[in-house]
């Protein structure tokens, strides 16, 4: 059965609301979720919506994700990874310039680029590594928070823990292959063969 971009957010909105859940228990600060689905911007004329917002705050300071979800019909229907890439940029370039998206005091910011699981994803993230590396390499001026980052990554509905493609916590310290068992052991079983070409990849 094809995971749809609905069963990703879904299940990344329920993660996210059971781990919001395990903060509040503690009654010694004031935690506060906000979830948004569909989250549009309009910075003169620039129009867009990224996929999923989700900022958990904590005493006035925010710790934002802010999800592009792709699905197997997604990178079927667009022109290759260059549309993705341009898609997602312009979302990280202009998502908070709109007013009504700033936010003061922002702790942490990542901005996630997320391949529901298939094996036409997996095929597609082998293919153009590359690219996909830039995404996660490229430095913005245009975002003016000082700790954010960008995550290339795959997420199971069944588990949302991901494995990072690139991103802030993947290291070429260790192969590829070890990060992505140790980061979800079920999803890395169940595509094991793709993971490890795409580790081979990044070896070349």
């Amino acid at each position: 059965m094809t995971v749809t971009e609905d069963d990703l957010t879904n299940a990344i909105i329920k993660s996210n609301r059971e781990y919001h859940e395990t903060l509040t228990a503690d009654e010694s600060g004031s935690w506060e979720l906000t979830v948004c689905p569909e989250a549009h911007y309009n910075y003169y004329g620039t129009r867009g919506v990224a996929d999923l917002f989700i900022d958990e705050t904590y005493s006035g300071e925010s710790w934002i994700t802010i999800y592009e979800l792709k699905s197997e019909s997604a990178v079927r229907g667009a022109t290759g990874a260059n549309e993705i890439v341009r898609q997602f940029n312009k979302m990280r370039r202009h998502f908070f310039k709109d007013e009504s998206n700033e936010r003061e005091y922002v702790k942490d910011l990542r901005f996630e680029l997320c391949f529901t699981p298939s094996r036409y994803t997996l095929e597609h993230v082998s293919d153009n590594v590359d690219i996909y590396r830039s995404v996660s390499d490229q430095v913005l001026t245009d975002v003016n928070f000082e700790r954010w980052g960008t995550d290339v990554t795959m997420r199971s509905p069944d588990d949302v823990r991901p494995i990072q493609f690139f991103g802030t916590d993947w290291s070429e310290a260790r192969p590829f292959e070890h990060h992505a068992e140790i980061a979800n052991e079920e999803l890395f079983e169940e595509y094991e063969n793709l993971f490890r070409k795409i580790s081979n990849r990044l070896l070349d």
